[in-house]
């Protein structure tokens, strides 16, 4: 059963919404599988100004990523959990499993915006340790609302 539609960014309102279906439909011993941190976790780094932004689709339906990729960190990924806190604190004695984000943006978006395959693999490697670091975040956050 899906309970979310594609496009939809971590809001309290969009959560909410989750919520209530799962409350709904749901049965006894559901493995709830929240597979929802992607999108909102990666930040294009402008190398000018130094600002993230979230990527964006551009006109022709691809995400051109022109720069550095990071991960939401430390406040930035403490507010997009806060807003799943409700999801997460459903149903506490049941099974839930909060997938992870995996690395992203690796290939190149267009021939425009290609990359050396060393700076690929670069990327790649930077991509790991700071999915690290965000486990550990996430597994301090859980632990620290008594969540898990």
């Amino acid at each position: 059963m899906r309970m979310t539609r594609p496009g939809w960014a971590v809001t309290r309102d969009h959560v909410e919404a989750v919520v209530q279906v799962v409350e709904l439909e749901r049965k006894e011993k559901d493995v709830l599988v929240i597979h929802w941190l992607e999108n909102g976790t990666y930040y294009l780094v402008n190398e000018d100004t130094g600002s993230m932004s979230l990527p964006a689709k551009g006109g022709d339906g691809i995400y051109h990523v022109t720069g550095r990729v990071c991960l939401a960190k430390e406040m930035q990924l403490e507010l997009l959990l806060g807003r799943l806190e409700q999801l997460l604190k459903l149903r506490p004695e049941e099974l839930k499993v909060l997938v992870c984000p995996l690395p992203r943006f690796l290939g190149d978006c267009c021939k425009e915006h290609e990359r050396a395959p060393e700076e690929k693999k670069a990327e790649g490697e930077r991509q790991l340790k700071e999915l690290w670091k965000m486990r550990r975040g996430i597994k301090s956050f859980l632990f620290k609302r008594k969540i898990c």
